[in-house]
């Protein structure tokens, strides 16, 4: 049961998290014209064609922008469905969860300073009265985490599915994949690469200028990658809103970092309230049905037929 202090932890988190979306926010405010104005040059340079035509491509890359699937992608074999139940359906941040045994040791404390310097944490530690609630590592103890640290002042990590992909915007963390509701993108930043991408020299490939909002998308644009070793995200992008067939590259999503548009939720998400749609992969589902019992297995997709029944549409689908 929560107690009063617990409630007012959570509370000061959410407004700490809520501040991190309203800074960049206001930077994509301060830079709009400039943005916008970089966006047309190169929509005009890369396609060769007037300011005008430019201008125009790029307000329908904006609304495109905005309409693309919200999708989060998970390993259906490896789900761990007791958590979910533990948290009645809320999605969870590795800050809360901890490290997976696939991921480095470390990581999660590695995910904890990136975030803190990419979302220029250190002005809301020392600005805000409950500033603390957002610092993961102890200031005393290098290494361990701090006593009020509160895992909701940080954001959640989902992917902008530009290219409609059969299996999302980001395959590479799992075959199976959920859609949020569209009202979740206006809680949204958008990075055009992994905010733990690094470049060749080790340096981080995203910093805060080059993060946008739902409505500032222009600088989404603008800040694209190009990498035709990666998945020629800028090309296949106006070639898709330019109304022409784009098969997503094979490298779409999988493979690297840099491979989709990386998208931070400031926020609390439920399965039940905000999800849309989740699509669960036949070839994932077929490895977890040999790794737990037949009656396991069995129940699990009961309930996704339960799920269906109840809401008299398919919103689990296998895939």
């Amino acid at each position: 049961m929560n107690t009063p202090d617990s409630k007012l932890a959570e509370y000061y988190a959410k407004f700490f998290c809520a501040n991190i979306l309203r800074n960049i926010y206001e930077n994509c405010e301060k830079t709009r014209a400039v943005d916008r104005e970089t966006a047309i040059n190169r929509i005009a340079k890369f396609c060769k064609i007037d300011r005008s035509a430019a201008t125009d491509l790029c307000e329908k890359g904006v609304k495109f922008l905005q309409s693309a699937r919200l999708t989060m992608n998970f390993d259906l074999s490896n789900f761990d469905f007791s958590r979910l139940a533990k948290t009645e359906g809320r999605i969870i941040n590795c800050l809360e969860r901890g490290c997976k045994p696939q991921e480095p040791q470390g990581y999660v404390f590695g995910r904890a300073r990136l975030e803190e310097n990419l979302f220029h944490m250190e002005d809301l530690f020392r600005s805000l009265p409950f500033g603390q609630c957002g610092r993961y590592e102890s200031t005393d103890t290098p290494g361990i985490r701090s006593r009020g640290f509160h895992p909701f002042s940080r954001p959640i990590y989902c992917a902008l599915d530009v290219l409609s992909g059969a299996n999302g915007a980001a395959a590479t963390y799992g075959y199976s994949f959920l859609v949020f509701k569209d009202y979740v993108k206006a809680i949204c930043t958008y990075a055009p690469v992994d905010t733990m991408a690094t470049d060749l020299i080790g340096r981080s490939s995203v910093a805060f200028d080059k993060l946008a909002t739902f409505y500032h998308m222009e600088r989404l644009i603008a800040n694209m990658q190009n990498d035709r070793l990666g998945y020629d995200c800028f090309g296949s992008f106006i070639a898709k809103f330019a109304g022409k067939d784009v098969t997503p590259h094979r490298n779409y999503g999988r493979g690297g970092r840099n491979n989709y548009i990386d998208v931070q939720l400031h926020g609390q998400p439920y399965i039940n309230r905000d999800v849309d749609q989740i699509y669960l992969s036949r070839y994932e589902a077929d490895i977890l049905s040999r790794k737990i019992s037949s009656k396991n297995f069995e129940s699990i997709m009961k309930s996704v037929e339960d799920i269906n029944k109840s809401a008299r549409r398919k919103i689990i689908v296998l895939i």
